[in-house]
């Protein structure tokens, strides 16, 4: 049985986003942390304020809900929220959505592992979005500075 960690990370508001999150299964969420992402998984245990889910690539995740009304959920969902790593990764809900009782998860896997396939990752999906945007938002600001 896994631990529920989430309640030892921060509770803080998280900004408002509305932008592109990709649709990442559990061996893609350590390239993005600090973004948000759209997961879809299986609720394996429901506690009090989290989840313990299972992705589709049998990958187990940490999902806060402090954030999210709308119980009850489905066994398959699909989760907007923050990947974050406060010493515990973890992902924090904004949205869900019910995928009904029954998926095809081998499906969903293929689907998710072409969208990060190069060059249609970068051409087509634009899965490097927030990456990107960051990096600009900190040259604006003067806060990196470009070799020359």
């Amino acid at each position: 049985m896994t631990q529920d960690t989430t309640s030892a990370v921060s509770t803080e508001p998280l900004e408002p986003y509305e932008g592109f999150s990709p649709r990442v299964h559990g061996k893609l969420l350590p390239r993005f942390v600090g973004c948000y992402v759209t997961l879809p998984c299986e609720i394996i245990e429901d506690r009090r304020d989290s989840l313990l889910v299972l992705t589709c690539d049998q990958v187990h995740v940490q999902v806060s809900t402090t954030l999210v009304d709308g119980k009850p959920w489905t066994r398959f969902v699909e989760i907007l929220g923050k990947y974050c790593n406060e010493g515990v990764e973890f992902l924090v809900a904004t949205r869900m959505r019910n995928m009904g009782n029954d998926l095809d998860t081998q499906m969903m896997r293929s689907v998710i592992d072409i969208i990060h396939r190069e060059p249609w990752a970068t051409d087509i999906f634009n899965v490097h979005a927030q990456h990107n945007a960051a990096a600009i938002a900190a040259l604006d600001q003067g806060s990196v500075e470009v070799e020359k």
